[in-house]
């Protein structure tokens, strides 16, 4: 067995000693004499012997242990996402993981053995700080392989030998590119919450939890004319007639509750003096990032001037539906007048009607009569001044006859509108040789006495205008009865007029009044050389 000394330096190791140690200690000493007798096992050697073994089992069991961690370890720090590098006390790189390799654009030899200058950007201050102990989180930059610069989140250990000197140190960077865009991102957001927030039209504020004002934009001190400090010492209450702040702080419970995230009102504001104006109130519930109520921002338009609009034009609402009124109960009495005029009117006509066929033209007739029996008896020749005086009175019978039918034919009171009219037509057709056509549909019920009475008159007026104007070579009449009413039409094919003439007689417009005076309307389509059509709506009044 060699000296352990001996043994140490040639760098068996202790392992190896133990070993050594272990088989010298099992096997009794030989003699370099003749063979002798075999001696007894010294039992204190024997178990020295096995107590070796057993502690160089165990020291070979947790070299293989130490081994297998160690790989573990690299395996897990090679497999890191966040960039690894080992430097050793010369500042240069020992070993990198895959993160960085693949972060900076590196092989992972490439940077074995360069100094860390090598991936640190110049404006960073790692290199200062690695010797003076342990750096935790801060923001620093790696250089890429292209010479782009890429911030990284910084953390450092020093690790020192038992004698208190830097034996290496381990860093650890997280690549922050992504954050720092999304707080680029962010901050150019706010940025322009700011600006708009600032120079908005409308007027915003800060509203906390407690109802408490601040930041109050330009706008909103211009409304209510009061300074941002005043505004800042501000409760919302402050600001609102008690109704109003009552309505507020029920709603804003409801908001911080969760029961909503926004809520409307429309209300007066007080002004510093204790002048009021109209706002529109929007509040809008801001959360933390655990999603609980943070704080509110409230948004308020001036709408007085609308508001004042709306209430002249709420007075002016009110002032028309007056004159309406007003005016619907004069359209009342006028069309009662109307319907009270035209009775009369009939009734004149009638007994006028009555009085020339009772009256003067039973005289006539008689008149005439005697005189044929005066001819009569003188044997059958008579003056010629006589003659032409029967003529003259059997003339006077057939105007009268037309008169009394002008005025109120009998037919209209014995038969009714339909059948008065039919005969009309057929007297027109008769006189003028003109084609007719009449329809006639008045449903089952008789049609009021006012309706009937100035459908009777604008279709006679028509037929007279065709018998004396138009040279028409068809003439078509209808009448159909409505839920909304009675529709007239008169069509001819003759002539024309123009409408719009000044010359345009009398009848027409009398008949358009006429229409127009029981809550009908009448409309007169010609034109000069083409046919004409008289349309007419008669409500159905009784």
């Amino acid at each position: 067995l060699a000296p352990l000394p001996d043994l140490w330096r040639t760098g068996i190791g202790l392992t190896a000693l133990w070993l050594v140690a272990a088989v010298a200690l099992s096997q009794p000493p030989k003699s370099e004499s003749s063979p002798s007798p075999a001696q007894p096992a010294d039992p204190q050697m024997e178990r020295l012997a096995q107590s070796l073994q057993e502690v160089s089992q165990e020291w070979q069991r947790s070299r293989a242990e130490l081994s297998s961690s160690k790989d573990y370890a690299e395996r897990v720090l090679r497999s890191l996402g966040n960039m690894l590098i080992v430097v050793g006390a010369d500042g240069k790189i020992r070993s990198v993981n895959a993160a960085v390799a693949e972060t900076l654009g590196y092989g992972e030899q490439d940077l074995i053995g360069q100094p860390l200058g090598r991936v640190v950007a110049e404006s960073s201050p790692q290199q200062e700080l690695l010797f003076t102990g342990s750096v935790r989180h801060i923001e620093a930059a790696y250089r890429a392989r292209s010479g782009e610069e890429i911030p990284v989140f910084f953390s450092c250990s020093v690790v020192r030998n038992p004698e208190g000197e830097v034996e290496s140190i381990v860093t650890v960077a997280q690549d922050i590119r992504d954050r720092k865009r999304a707080e680029g991102a962010l901050a150019a957001s706010e940025q322009r919450f700011r600006t708009i927030f600032a120079s908005a039209a409308i007027g915003m504020a800060r509203l906390g939890l407690d109802l408490q004002l601040s930041n109050a934009n330009r706008a909103f001190q211009k409304m209510l004319r009061r300074g941002e400090s005043s505004l800042a010492e501000a409760k919302l209450s402050d600001l609102l007639l008690p109704d109003d702040a009552a309505r507020h702080a029920q709603l804003f419970a409801e908001l911080r509750s969760g029961a909503r995230q926004v809520y409307q009102l429309e209300h007066p504001w007080v002004r510093d003096g204790g002048e009021l104006f109209w706002g529109n109130t929007i509040v809008s519930l801001v959360n933390d990032e655990d999603g609980h109520p943070n704080f509110a921002i409230l948004m308020v338009e001036d709408v007085t001037r609308r508001r004042e609009a709306e209430q002249s034009l709420e007075a002016a609402r009110e002032q028309i539906d007056e004159y309406t009124v007003t005016l619907q109960e004069k359209e009342s009495r006028v069309r009662e007048l109307f319907e009270r005029l035209v009775c009369s009117q009939e009734e004149e006509r009638r007994l006028v009607a009555n009085d020339l066929h009772d009256g003067v033209l039973q005289y006539i007739i008689a008149a005439e009569m005697h005189l044929k029996a005066f001819v009569n008896s003188q044997g059958g020749e008579a003056n010629p001044n006589l003659e032409r005086g029967i003529q003259r009175l059997r003339e006077a019978v057939v105007e009268g006859r037309r008169l009394i039918f002008n005025l109120r034919p009998s037919t209209l009171d014995d038969f009714g509108l339909e059948e008065t009219l039919r005969r009309q037509m057929a007297d027109l057709e008769r006189d003028t040789g003109c084609r007719t056509s009449f329809e006639c549909d008045l449903g089952d019920s008789a049609l009021p006495g006012p309706t009937e009475t100035t459908a009777y008159r604008i279709v006679q007026e028509s037929l007279n205008n065709v018998a004396k104007h138009a040279e028409a070579e068809e003439v078509e009449v209808s009448l159909k009865r409505l839920r909304e009413g009675l529709h007239l039409l008169v069509r001819d094919t003759g002539v024309g007029f123009d409408p719009g003439a000044e010359r345009v007689g009398v009848g027409l417009r009398a008949m358009q009044e006429r229409a127009h005076l029981m809550g009908g309307k009448l409309e007169i389509l010609s034109r000069p050389g083409g046919p004409t059509e008289i349309r007419a709506e008669l409500p159905c009044v009784t």
